[in-house]
């Protein structure tokens, strides 16, 4: 019986207007009754508060992975484990941001986002915030480039992923999404064997090959349809709820 679902976010669950179907709403909701449910992603917890409350998880017995693996949290918004990034790793990163004139680059923190060009003092901003992730968005090229360019120094303290072509994303070395479920794992007692994960981006690789499912959209990346179990339909054909209703035998019309 598997008794916990990890959920990427964008390109998986959500569709390409940024939603959860109906349809995997009502599956997630039925399939919840069994398993936990984990949302995991490169975003800020603020930003799938949301998305939690449609599904009924917004409470402190529920648990959210956000930033990639740098912030574990119960879903009331308790801290379990976090990772910022070390101010001295960002003020190397600037001196590369500065480089980099063709990328629009934002800083995430606990309480939002800012660009960075909007930053009159990167040392005062820093003494003040936690920044969990960096992100450089630009066409593919551009971003293919750049993590070419990087230097060594930055990318000893820095774990690069890209979820999407035209992003790159940057938060503390060791920081990972698997690591997180790990984490959550042991604290629930809940085994590899019982694990369900599902992605579409090569910052949900390791996941999915740690899970006992890794299902992969129809839209992931070339990389993640070669390691999943299972390829499923696209997120924007509800590829989720779809996966779902296969591998866990749901009624898609009653109880599972």
């Amino acid at each position: 019986m598997y008794k916990m679902i990890v959920l990427d976010m964008d390109g998986t669950l959500l569709n390409s207007q940024k939603k959860i179907s109906h349809y995997n709403q009502k599956i997630l909701l039925k399939a919840k009754r069994q398993a936990r449910m984990i949302l995991a992603s490169a975003r800020g917890f603020y930003r799938i508060k949301p998305y939690l409350t449609q599904l009924d998880l917004l409470d402190s017995d529920n648990y959210t992975i956000a930033f990639n693996g740098s912030l574990i949290v119960c879903n009331d918004g308790t801290v379990l484990a976090d990772q910022p990034l070390d101010p001295n790793d960002i003020m190397l990163l600037e001196k590369y941001i500065k480089e980099q004139p063709d990328l629009d680059w934002f800083f995430y923190h606990d309480q939002g986002r800012i660009d960075y060009h909007e930053l009159s003092d990167v040392v005062a901003f820093l003494k003040i915030y936690k920044v969990y992730k960096v992100v450089a968005f630009g066409t593919a090229e551009k971003i293919c480039q750049s993590r070419k360019m990087m230097p060594q120094v930055l990318t000893d303290h820095l774990a690069v992923t890209s979820s999407e072509d035209e992003r790159m994303e940057m938060v503390a070395k060791g920081m990972n999404k698997v690591d997180a479920i790990k984490y959550l794992a042991d604290r629930l007692n809940i085994k590899r064997e019982e694990i369900i994960a599902m992605g579409d981006g090569e910052n949900d690789l390791a996941m999915l090959k740690l899970a006992e499912v890794g299902v992969a959209m129809a839209n992931a990346q070339p990389a993640l349809k070669a390691a999943a179990d299972f390829i499923s339909d696209t997120n924007d054909n509800d590829g989720v709820g779809k996966a779902l209703l296969k591998i866990m035998n749901i009624n898609e019309n009653g109880r599972f």
